[in-house]
C-alpha cells in the first residue's frame, strides 16, 4: 500500500495523488508538486529553499500558526496561507514519486 493511500485515509481529499501541505501527515515524506498559484507565493518559497519537485520531510502541521518542513539541512516554517497554495505528491517507501 502506497503511502499516499495512507495519507488519503488521515484527511487528504485530493483524489488525484496530490494534497496541499496543511493536509499533509507529519512523519511523511513528500514531494513538492508545485509552489502556489501567484508569483508572490513562488517567490517566497523560492527564498525559503523550497521549489518544485524536491523531496521534503513534514516535521509539523498546524492549521492556524504554520507548517515545518525538512529538505536536506534546510528547515523552513511556512506560514498557513502559504502552507495551503503549496502542492504535494506522495513517495513511496524508496523515495519515489507514486503514481
Amino acid at each position: 500500500m502506497s503511502q499516499f493511500r495512507l495519507t488519503q485515509s488521515a484527511g487528504s481529499t485530493a483524489s488525484d495523488g496530490h494534497c496541499p501541505l496543511a493536509k499533509a501527515q507529519v512523519g511523511t515524506r513528500y514531494f513538492i508538486h508545485s509552489l502556489g498559484d501567484n508569483f508572490e507565493n513562488r517567490l517566497e518559497l523560492m527564498a525559503a529553499g523550497l521549489a518544485p519537485d524536491q523531496e521534503i520531510d513534514v516535521l509539523s502541521v498546524c492549521q492556524r500558526r504554520h507548517c515545518v518542513v525538512a529538505c536536506g539541512p534546510i528547515r523552513a516554517a511556512i506560514g498557513a496561507d502559504l502552507a495551503h497554495c503549496v502542492t504535494l505528491r506522495a513517495c513511496d517507501v524508496r523515495g519515489e514519486a507514486s503514481s
